[in-house]
């Protein structure tokens, strides 16, 4: 509500205008607006005499008082010509005393709020399946503030809301013409279960307490009844759609950030994953079928100790998401193995993201993206930070479209699933120090370990005065007592000294002169 008043200095009478939703000192084009002339004594006539171009009002511009009234209204002005530069209007009043005028404050004259709205999902037209993101974009491109913004999603049956508020709200968005004003960006993500066969729409209605109401429709087709959603699609990797990572907690940092905890829950079929286990042998060489039994093995071993968080923050026309897993398990792991998928809503292709994992091997499994990173241990305890970064703003909601698997191809020091072991890995058995074979399926004594064998690195402890011996198929080398080394050495740098000497005295004492 905008009120606009001054009394005029020949008399106590004073100039309202006043609409609803207005911003301060400004009247919306074409909608109307209420003029009061109050302060009003004895009886007489009230007059608009002085006003803008384009003003107008229902029925007649002058109303009678009597004795006991004092003020008059006019409820339907409107005015339907743009003014940026101060307007005023006037009002005459005739009494049985001296006639007197007042004036209202000066105010603008400008475009009522148009909300415009831009929406992009992911959603294909015919047998949707899995989750989806829809994003909505809603601007203000009128001159005035749009007030008590919201955005309503309606769904239909089989689909439902996994992220995102059914209604989501803003107090204001402030406008400007020519698609000048504010930007709104807001996102939900639907999920698409069991469907009647037939078409359906998706609807969503933005509207504003001083605006008219938009409305958005995303129509698609389920081709065969009693799916969920009509016909699967692939996953990640291929095969079946790969189930959801539920969010367990929610937080944002002081930073602004989001920061999300997901339950690691994944049905692994390696028989679907032929990019990521190339992009492993390019690092391991190649895999035994022991070896990939190892790796499913232990990553349905691993995963109820793994700690899965992500991070998002979107500023500056940059996007940064950080993944934070920690290993909480009672072994350690040889070659663990994250395989990270993100959403095209990130990014298009791998090459436009830039990737940190401090200790780890990268490998792009796909363009798509699809990353596998390769830590060679990883202890109780450990976390491990991959940091994404691209150079666009992105919506928070992404986070959720992530999907991650976790896989260990071995304990260290034990063998893997079957029997078998990783060929030219080491570990120590008590006291012998042993290497898997070059197929993969036993192991080798390299050596006796007299001193103990250490487990941290792989190889014989050391006698006091030794060195450590990294273990191979040949027998010790006889050990060589230094002192006695020692003292033959300075006794040779000795005798090559005298020689010099001895020599250099002859020289000269063959160059001497004779008097």
């Amino acid at each position: 509500m905008v009120a606009l008043f001054m009394a005029s200095p020949a008399s106590a009478a004073t100039v309202t205008v006043s609409q609803a939703g207005a911003d301060s000192g400004s009247v919306m084009k074409g909608v109307a607006f209420t003029i009061s002339v109050s302060g009003l004594s004895g009886s007489g006539t009230v007059s608009l005499t002085n006003y803008p171009s384009g003003f107008s009002v229902d029925g007649e511009y002058s109303k009678s008082f009597s004795d006991g009234t004092t003020s008059v209204t006019w409820t339907t002005a409107s005015i339907n010509q743009l003014y940026e530069s101060a307007q005023i209007i006037t009002a005459s009043i005739e009494t049985l005393g001296s006639p007197s005028t007042a004036d209202s404050n000066s105010f603008t004259v400008k475009l009522s709020p148009s909300l415009v709205t831009s929406l992009s999902h992911s959603i294909p037209s015919i047998d949707p399946t899995g989750s989806k993101t829809i994003q909505l974009t809603t601007q203000n491109w009128g001159e005035t503030t749009a007030n008590d913004v919201s955005a309503t999603i309606s769904l239909p049956t089989g689909v439902t809301l996994s992220s995102g508020s059914v209604t989501q709200t803003k107090s204001t968005l402030s406008g400007g013409a020519g698609g000048s004003g504010e930007s709104w960006g807001i996102s939900w993500v639907v999920s698409f279960g069991t469907m009647t066969a037939g078409s359906n729409s998706i609807t969503i209605q933005t509207s504003a307490s001083n605006a008219d109401t938009q409305t958005d429709t995303i129509s698609f087709t389920v081709s065969s009844p009693g799916t969920p959603g009509g016909t699967p699609t692939s996953g990640p990797g291929g095969g079946a759609p790969s189930p959801t990572q539920n969010v367990t907690n929610e937080t944002t940092e002081d930073d602004g950030s989001i920061t999300k905890m997901y339950e690691l829950k994944f049905e692994s079929n390696l028989a679907n994953r032929e990019g990521f286990i190339t992009s492993l042998e390019e690092i391991l060489g190649k895999l035994s079928d022991i070896m990939k039994a190892s790796l499913k093995q232990i990553s349905d071993e691993i995963k109820d100790n793994i700690v899965l968080s992500r991070n998002f923050r979107a500023q500056n026309g940059k996007s940064t998401m950080k993944l934070h897993v920690t290993y909480n398990g009672q072994k350690t792991v040889e070659n663990l193995v994250l395989y990270d998928i993100l959403p095209k809503s990130f990014a298009e292709n791998a090459a436009n993201i830039m990737i940190s994992a401090p200790g780890a091997t990268v490998r792009i499994v796909k363009a798509d993206p699809e990353f596998a990173f390769i830590y060679p241990t990883v202890i109780p305890g450990q976390e491990l930070t991959v940091t994404y970064d691209i150079n666009e703003e992105k919506n928070e909601s992404v986070i959720d479209e992530t999907f991650l698997e976790v896989y260990g191809l071995n304990y260290q020091g034990e063998t893997l699933a079957d029997g078998g072991c990783n060929p030219g890995l080491k570990r120590c058995s008590d006291d012998v120090l042993e290497q898997c074979n070059g197929a993969g399926t036993a192991w080798i004594k390299l050596q006796d370990c007299s001193n103990g064998c250490n487990s941290a690195t792989l190889e014989c402890n050391p006698a006091s005065g030794e060195q450590p011996v990294g273990g191979s198929e040949q027998t010790s080398m006889p050990t060589i007592d230094l002192t006695w080394v020692t003292v033959i050495i300075i006794v040779i740098i000795i005798i090559v000294v005298i020689i010099f000497v001895v020599k250099k005295r002859r020289i000269g004492d063959t160059h001497k002169p004779v008097f």
